[in-house]
C-alpha cells in the first residue's frame, strides 16, 4: 500500500505517493486524479506526467507556472521524483501555482528515501 500524507503546508495541492508496489501507486494515482478533476473533465487534457530522471525540467517549470489553457485544472504527476535534484525538486514546489495539482511519485521502500528529504515531504504533502 502506498505511502499517502495529509497536508500541513503552504502546498495545499501537493500529493506524494511512495511505496515497493507500483501497481497499487498507479491505481492511487489514477484514483486521485478522478477525484481532483471534474467528472466531465477529459483527464487526457489536464494530467500532465513528467519522469523525474529524464524530465525536460524547462518544461516542467513552464506548466507549474502556466495556467491551464485547455481545462480549468491541471494535474502533474513526476514520478521517480528522487531522479530530480534537490535543488530542482525545492524549485519544482515553490514555482506551483494554487490552480494545480502536483502530484510526487516514487516507487521505493520509504527507508530508501533520505530522511530529512522524507521528513520534509510528510510535512508538505497530503
Amino acid at each position: 500500500m502506498p505511502t499517502k500524507k495529509e497536508n500541513s503546508s503552504p502546498l495545499k495541492n501537493l500529493y506524494v505517493l511512495i511505496g515497493e508496489d507500483s501497481q497499487s501507486i498507479k491505481e492511487e494515482a489514477s484514483s486521485l486524479c478522478k477525484k481532483l478533476l471534474p467528472t466531465s473533465q477529459n483527464t487526457e487534457l489536464s494530467v500532465l506526467k513528467f519522469f523525474g530522471d529524464d524530465a525536460d525540467l524547462s518544461m516542467l517549470y513552464q506548466e507549474l507556472s502556466t495556467i491551464s489553457f485547455l481545462a480549468p485544472e491541471k494535474i502533474i504527476l513526476i514520478y521517480n521524483f528522487l531522479g530530480v535534484s534537490k535543488k530542482d525538486l525545492e524549485k519544482v514546489l515553490l514555482s506551483a501555482k494554487d490552480d494545480i495539482y502536483l502530484i510526487l511519485i516514487q516507487y521505493c521502500p520509504e527507508k530508501e528515501i533520505q530522511p530529512a528529504l522524507l521528513t520534509q515531504l510528510k510535512k508538505d504533502g497530503n
